[in-house]
Formats: structure tokens, sequence, C-alpha cells
């Protein structure tokens, strides 16, 4: 089914009582085909103390230099000290089936917490050393989980993101999970090591290219740091509340993407992209820790390094640009990991979210800075210092490409809601799957009653060696009468489509991607439920 004409369109939206929908606060009237900017603000005074009590009045905003109407404004534990939440084992599931086992959401279980935090311990661009000071932070920081934190442990890990455990408050779930990651392997940061590593000792002895080739690895693992960071962003995007990302590495080799044939600006700008449009601050901090005289102790083949500004801060510029872009922190030259990461969780205490419509112009991934100013004195104010506008260079990237890292990653993504239920009683060895999304997360536009707009829909297995077949790959584009396309804004929009599961099939993945925004929905659904189903 493409879904070009009208009649094919109209035939698709059909009640759907079973789609999340976020609850929040205060909301915006929603204008669809409309971008509605959200900015965190952190308000401390001099001595660093939460300011609480400020309104919007208390804000003014500017989109590159031009001052903007706040249409959303939420205090959320700014006003006063709040009553944390009830604690749970697990505040965020990811794609968890219902009682019945046969429906599935990118949207299950999300409970209205005020903040949560993922702790990326980064082991591709971290020293082995450091490593086990970085896991022993992470530790003294978990002994120390509070009820009401909510916190996830991934891991960079050989050349991808590995959920070591997902959003939780069981502080013994998560101790248990970052010591199992002391026994991950990590084949690009053997590479790195060339004192260690037996390929790079036999090119330094060989002169066969050393340089060349340790750039080519280091590349690669600035490559797949991006796109972890773009998938965590893309995993964020739905939840409501503070978001933040706690990222340990040693650096960020941002040169070697040059030597990885990639171009250096436009892969910084997907990680950062896929940041600011899920509304996440990240604090990176520097897992070297405390820098003595000598940045490199040196070996017998390679004299000490003297610690100088370049060599204690090496690479770390990237990493400070996506804090101050964001709206974080970088800790740099610091023993105190464990302190660094409730540094940055407490930061989620007391904020404030303000919200405009994006003004009208081109949408030509051109960054459109932002700059927020409070009338209250001796406030200091911290933010995201602007976004990408979208449509000729999406937040997901391309539409193939989009498509084929969400298929593929571990997470799934929220920024569109979607549900998939598995009928049972299909012909032969099929299963329908019927798929619902949440209209409102759709970017249309309105052109004199006329409501226009498409979204893609991938459906792929992904079979126990990580090959794909994929059953679905099309665009659905939607035209609709006003009445039509209030319809979708009130019902949402359901999809039915039937498979055939392979015997090799581990997963079957769902992707919703709205062709507009870039924004996409995934679900993940275990091919042993579907075959139960069948």
């Amino acid at each position: 089914m493409t879904g070009r004409s009208l009649s094919r369109c109209a035939a698709l939206l059909t009640i759907v009582s079973h789609v999340h929908m976020l609850a929040a606060q205060t909301q915006p009237v929603l204008r669809s085909g409309t971008q509605l900017i959200h900015v965190t603000i952190l308000a401390r005074d001099h001595n660093g103390k939460p300011v609480t009590g400020l309104t919007a009045a208390d804000f003014t905003v500017t989109e590159d230099g031009k001052a903007q109407d706040i249409a959303f404004f939420d205090a959320n534990g700014a006003t006063s000290p709040a009553a944390a939440p009830t604690p749970a084992s697990s505040a965020l599931a990811t794609a968890s089936p219902d009682d019945h086992g046969t429906a599935f959401s990118n949207m299950a279980g999300v409970d209205r917490v005020r903040s949560v935090t993922v702790v990326l311990l980064d082991r591709l661009n971290t020293a082995w050393a450091d490593q086990a000071q970085a896991r022993e932070g992470i530790r003294k920081f978990l002994s120390q989980v509070r009820p009401d934190d909510r916190v996830a442990l991934y891991a960079l890990d050989g050349t991808a993101l590995r959920v070591l455990h997902d959003f939780t408050s069981d502080t013994a779930a998560l101790l248990r999970a970052v010591n199992g990651a002391a026994r991950m392997t990590s084949t690009a940061t053997d590479a790195q090591n060339a004192d260690t590593d037996p390929v790079m000792g036999a090119a330094l002895q060989s002169g066969f290219g050393m340089s060349e080739y340790q750039l080519q690895v280091v590349g690669a693992a600035a490559y797949t740091t991006i796109t972890a960071l773009q998938a965590i962003g893309q995993h964020l995007a739905g939840i409501p509340g503070r978001k933040s990302v706690v990222w340990i590495s040693s650096a960020f080799p941002s040169n070697a993407l040059l030597a990885h044939a990639v171009d250096r600006t436009s892969e910084l700008q997907r990680a950062t992209r896929a940041l600011n449009t899920a509304g996440i601050s990240v604090y990176p901090i520097d897992a070297r820790g405390l820098i003595g005289a000598f940045s490199d102790p040196g070996t017998a083949t390679r004299p000490p390094t003297f610690a100088t500004l370049d060599t204690v801060h090496n690479n770390s510029d990237v990493m400070h640009s996506i804090a101050d872009d964001t709206g974080g922190r970088l800790f740099v030259n610091t023993n105190d990991i464990g302190g660094a990461i409730r540094s940055a969780i407490d930061d989620a205490g007391a904020y404030y979210v303000i919200g405009y419509y994006a003004p009208a112009g081109p949408d030509d991934g051109r960054y459109r800075q932002i700059v927020v100013k409070t009338r209250a004195s001796g406030v200091d104010l911290r933010f995201r210092h602007g976004y990408f506008a979208t449509a000729t260079d999406l937040a997901g990237g391309d539409r193939k490409t989009a498509l084929e890292r969400a298929i593929r990653d571990v997470l799934d993504a929220t920024g569109i809601p979607v549900t998939v239920r598995v009928v049972p009683g299909g012909a032969n060895q099929d299963v329908a799957l019927s798929i619902a999304t949440d209209g409102r997360a759709l970017s249309l536009r309105n052109t004199q009653g006329t409501w226009t707009g498409s979204i893609d829909l991938a459906i792929a297995q992904v079979h126990d060696d990580g090959s794909l077949h994929v059953d679905t790959d099309t665009t659905i584009a939607l035209k609709l009468t006003d009445e039509q396309h209030q319809a979708l804004m009130d019902s949402g929009l359901t999809l039915t489509r039937h498979i055939t599961v392979a015997p090799n099939t581990a997963r079957v993945a769902v992707v919703i991607r709205d062709a507009g925004s870039g924004a996409l929905g995934s679900v993940f659904v275990p091919a042993a439920r579907l075959r139960a189903a069948r």
C-alpha cells in the first residue's frame, strides 16, 4: 500500500484508544505543522544554589536576535520542594508487552518523573587504566542513589552501544550491571594503545603506517560515539521531564573523523541535533581525573609528555561544545567522578521549561541561536544555545539512513508514540501487526483547508546473525480535509501489515518516521512473542 490517494489515506483513520499519550503539567495549544521549541533552563544564584519562584514574565527569549512569545511555561520543581515520586523498580520500560503479551509500545511504563539520567561509560575513547577509575566513581555514586533518582547505565563497547541496565532506582541492580561492565571487551580501545595491542605494536616496529592505522581505528570509534549519542537522543525524545546524559570518557578524538572519510561538522551536528531535539543536557566527565606533571608518563619507545593546557584538555573541545550547546556542563581535572555524576543529577532538582513556536522561515538545516535572559537580578542561567532547522537536514538523517539505524539500534526511538498489537490467527505462518501512532506527533501543513504530510513505515526482521529481511519499506502520503485532520488528532492513525516470521528471526522492528520533521518512533517485538501469538 502506498497510501497516495485521499480515499486510501482516509481509510487509515480509526479510533485508537490504546495509543499511549503523554501528559504534561501544562500544554500550549498545539499547532500542527509548526515546531514548538522547548528550552530547559537552570537558574542559579552566584553561589550555585537553585533560584525558585520565577514566572514566565521573568524570562525573555530570542531566536537569532528576534524576540519570541513564550507559549509554554513550566516551573518543574522550581516553585517549591516537590514530593518525590513513588519509588519503583523501573520507572521506564522499553517496548513492554501488555498483560496478554500481544501489545508492545515504545511509551509503555512511562511515569511522570521529574528527571531521568543516562550514565554512559565510554570504553571506546577511554584508556584501560582510566576505565577502572571510571567504574569506581560510578560505584561510589550508585551506592548513594536516592529513591527519586531514575538512572540508566549504558556502555560504548567494541563497535556498539550496550544497555547494561535501563532506568531504575534499584541500587543493587545497577551495581551488578557496572560490575559486569568490567568483563566486557573493547577491541577499539585495544587498538588505541600501541604498547599493549599486538597489531599496533607490530606496526610500530615495522614502521608500517602506524599513525594512519591508529587514526582509522580512533575515527571509527568517534563515528560510533556520535551514532550512540544520536540513538540515546531518539530514545529519550518522548520521555517527559528533564533528561541528562552523563558521558564518562577520556576525550573525543574529533580530528579522527576526517581520517574516517566523514565530515566532522555534519557528524557532530548529527549528535547535537538529536540531543537538542529531545531536550537532553549532556554532562561530559573526563575519566582521566587529576593530571600530574606528565599527561603521559611515556614508555621505553615513547618519551613522556608534559602536562600542558593542550595535552590535558586534548580533544575535549568537542565535549565542551556539546555540553555548552545542550545546556550541560563539562567536568575535568577531578577524581570525584561519583560527585560529578551526583552534581549533574542534582541540576534537575529545580528547573524551568519555556516553549515558543519557531518563526516562519526556510527549514534549511541552519543552526538557529537561542538566547534566554531573566529580569531577576543575581541569577545565572544555563540552557541550550540553539537548534538546527529541519527538512533538508533532519534530526535523524536522510530517510534510508534514519530507518536503517532505527532498525538496528538497541534502543527504541520515542519521538513518535507507537503501539504494535499482534493479531493472532493469520493464514499459514502469517501474523498481523496492528500499528497505531499518535496523530498529534506528526507534522502536517495546512494549505487552504487541506492538510498534507507523509510518514515512512519500515518493518524488518532482524535475524540471529544480525542480517535483515525487510518486509515493508514505504512512504504513506497524507492529504486530509479539516474533518479528517481533526479525526487524526483525536483518534490517531492505525495501519495493519502481515508478515511471515522466519525461523531464524530474533526480533521484528517496526519504525515510523515523520518525513516533515525527521521524528522517529520504533518498537521491537521479540520473535518468540510473535510465534506464540500465531
